[in-house]
């Protein structure tokens, strides 16, 4: 067994009961904590002189305590542990809050280092002082793990601490050294001047910055903050190496296998196809569609992503591409996330379809056990050619006759185990997988790498800009003063709520109370209420009153987040907005202004906790493009689990960050294309790769043999 394999708990300086908090992170051996990398790192290399202290530095002082005591604040009644400490140059406070203990262990006479932000004295502006500072004791042959050094901090996993992570990961290298073995192809690590993965695991735990370095010492804790240093590059690497081989087999395995049938687009079909399409296709539907069709006709099994913006016409392309299928005598399938998303495609095709000759049925957990058992029969014989569900389409008992095409909706919102349900009720399916979450492209290339991808960057002639407003909560009246000249002018539009019934542990307004608020505002319009508690018929009968124009305002949750559309819904108010991610928020404004007039969105403020929630909101309010938006983001809040990521069973990329890494993206891509050209099988693969494949990938590895 691998060193890097052994258990933490017999660590030194873990335990049992560490090693559980441990385990609660994800952390069970000695890679995993290897793998936990500092998240910033601090410059506590040199001892500074109280006279030479700054107000606003970060700085290490060496002091001796000269008088303590413990007082008690006027207002908040807080205790302050108050030292006075000197070291010849000059003399400082420090003060403790809420650390009365500390009078037991720090005796005057103790030399002390202590490290912290130097801000002014609030019983003196002329003198300075440290409040709640890291500190430790001057002993004898003590080794300086957390001062005279560059020091790593560790973000706190549980009640672990930074300074109690790094006494651990100090003496685990201790441990290792010597012992980790290098798994990257020689010629990689030489192309890009890599140090090998010990030294480099050594550099990013406990740097240190040597006089030899090409460049200053503040651009080298640059580099460390920024994460751009040669051992942090080789660690990033190393997981986008392990992430694209992985994505990368499973797409060269899918496009080697054959399909069982044979798909063509004559002049009768393109005429057909012509009669039912309501609209013109835009010029990026056209391109996307003739990528469909192409892969369609080819022998190998399509396995496409298909992305597109809010309202870009994803969902006409799908119906497009099932009944080339369906007309060359196979079977179809559509599997969406919520029922009334999945409700709003089975509408949507069969007005389409009227008058045609294809069985369309709709698959949900709502309906009658007889009508479902009548609709798998006729799966099963091969009489219903379309079928659109939920996740009900994945049950065991679901069989088609011959099944041509997959499409799932809102990929985002299934993983690669129902990707692949659905792939084994066939010999070799086409796949089409659909999102509205916008990823930059080299980003979706990144997260779904075993699909080949078709983005339409277009939005039809019909719809219309969307102006955006923020707005405080105690600004709400001017909201319902602008949606009451919206209802004058015949109008209809949204309430979303976070929530939809009070609860203690979250102090939101919720869509029940806000309900009752907005019947007695706009007391003479008609208000009704829609969320996913409520039973299937009665959902189903209040989207045909909305959209048949019976109700004015419709109060919801995020059920209308996607699919739902409602020509001449005008207007949408999002309470909470801060508690929605900004994909979230482009999605919910995405179901106004699709009926040819321009739409308004307000965005309703309760708290903002920070500068980037409220630069976030700034962002949606300024852009319509979805794009943009996703990357704004990203750049704000990080890369997250987005997509792919989750979808593969990493829990997230330990040292990676696809959005700030996205050159080496690139070049990660074609060293794997290049790295597995002369393989057709997994077990070709260096053994020391295939290994750390596995203990990345985990119980996901058996996908990599899916079909």
């Amino acid at each position: 067994m691998s060193i890097l394999d052994e258990n933490i708990q017999f660590l030194k300086g873990v335990g049992p009961k560490r090693a559980e908090i441990l385990r609660k992170k994800g952390i069970f051996k000695i890679k995993d904590l290897l793998y936990y990398p500092p998240f910033r790192y601090e410059d506590r290399e040199f001892v500074k002189p109280i006279s030479d202290l700054k107000v606003g530095e970060f700085s290490l002082i060496r002091a001796r305590i000269l008088a303590s005591d413990v007082n008690i604040t006027r207002k908040k009644k807080i205790k302050v542990f108050e030292m006075v400490v000197g070291d010849g140059s000059g003399v400082l406070n420090v003060y403790f809050f809420n650390m009365p203990f500390l009078k037991r262990s720090l005796k005057e006479g103790m030399i002390l280092y202590l490290y912290g932000r130097v801000v002014r004295d609030f019983y003196s502006i002329n003198r300075l002082c440290l409040q709640n500072p890291e500190f430790e004791v001057e002993r004898g042959g003590s080794s300086n793990i957390h001062r005279e050094r560059i020091i790593p901090i560790y973000r706190a996993i549980g009640r672990l601490n930074s300074r109690q992570l790094r006494e651990i990961i100090f003496n685990l290298l201790k441990k290792v050294n010597g012992k980790i073995d290098e798994f990257l192809p020689p010629y990689i690590i030489e192309r890009y001047s890599f140090p090998l993965r010990e030294d480099a695991l050594r550099e990013i735990h406990f740097p240190d910055y040597r006089e030899d370095f090409p460049f200053s010492r503040g651009e080298y804790m640059e580099r460390l903050n920024s994460f751009s240093t040669d051992s942090h590059k080789r660690m990033i690497y190393e997981e986008l190496f392990l992430f694209q081989l992985g994505l990368k087999f499973v797409a060269k395995k899918f496009k080697r296998k054959r399909k069982n049938r044979k798909i063509v687009v004559d002049l009768n079909l393109k005429r057909y196809l012509g009669k039912i399409l309501p609209f013109k296709l835009t010029e990026a539907q056209k391109r996307v569609m003739r990528e469909i069709v192409r892969d369609l006709e080819s022998p190998y099994p399509m396995n496409r992503l298909l992305q597109g913006d809010v309202g870009s016409g994803k969902t006409i392309i799908a119906l497009m591409s099932m009944l080339i299928v369906v007309k060359n005598g196979y079977q179809t399938v559509l599997m969406a996330p919520t029922e009334i998303l999945a409700e709003q495609h089975f509408i949507n095709f069969q007005n389409m379809l009227e008058e045609r000759d294809v069985e369309i049925a709709l698959l949900k957990s709502g309906i009658k056990k007889r009508e479902k058992e009548e609709i798998k029969e006729k799966l099963r014989m091969g009489e219903i050619k379309i079928l659109v569900g939920t996740h009900s389409v994945l049950e065991e008992d679901v069989e088609f006759d011959n099944l041509g095409l997959v499409v799932i909706d809102e990929q985002h919102r299934f993983g690669v185990i129902q990707r692949m349900k659905l792939y084994r009720k066939s010999l070799s399916p086409d796949i089409i997988v659909m999102t509205a979450t916008p990823i930059p492209r080299t980003l979706a290339l990144t997260l779904y790498g075993d699909l080949d991808l078709s983005v339409i960057d277009e939005l039809p002639p019909n719809r219309r800009r969307v102006d955006t407003f923020l707005f405080f909560e105690n600004q709400v009246e001017n909201v319902y003063r602008m949606i009451e000249k919206e209802l004058e002018i015949g109008n209809r539009g949204y309430f979303v709520f976070p929530i939809i019934e009070d609860s203690e542990k979250m102090e939101l307004k919720s869509l029940m109370s806000g309900f009752e608020e907005i019947k007695r505002r706009f007391g003479g319009y008609r208000v009704d209420v829609l969320h996913g508690k409520m039973g299937t018929l009665q959902k189903e009968d209040v989207m045909r009153k909305f959209k048949n124009g019976e109700i004015d305002i419709l109060v919801s949750t995020t059920v209308v987040e996607v699919g739902v559309d409602v020509g001449d819904a005008n207007f949408m108010v999002i309470e909470h907005a801060e508690r929605f991610g900004l994909a979230q928020l482009h999605q919910l404004r995405g179901r106004v202004g699709r009926g040819g007039r321009e739409g308004k969105c307000f965005l309703i403020v309760h708290s903002v906790k920070n500068e980037d929630s409220l630069e976030r909101l700034k962002v949606f309010v300024e852009n319509s493009d979805g794009f943009k938006i996703a990357e704004e983001d990203m750049r704000i809040r990080g890369i997250g689990d987005l997509g792919g990521v989750k979808q593969w069973g990493v829990d997230g990329f330990k040292f990676a960050n696809i959005l700030r890494d996205r050159e080496m993206v690139e070049e990660v891509s074609n060293d794997v294309e290049s790295y597995l050209k002369t393989m057709s099988e997994i077990t070709e693969v260096d053994d020391k790769i295939l290994t750390e494949l596995k203990d990345f990938f985990g119980e996901k590895m058996k996908f990599f043999n899916w079909g």
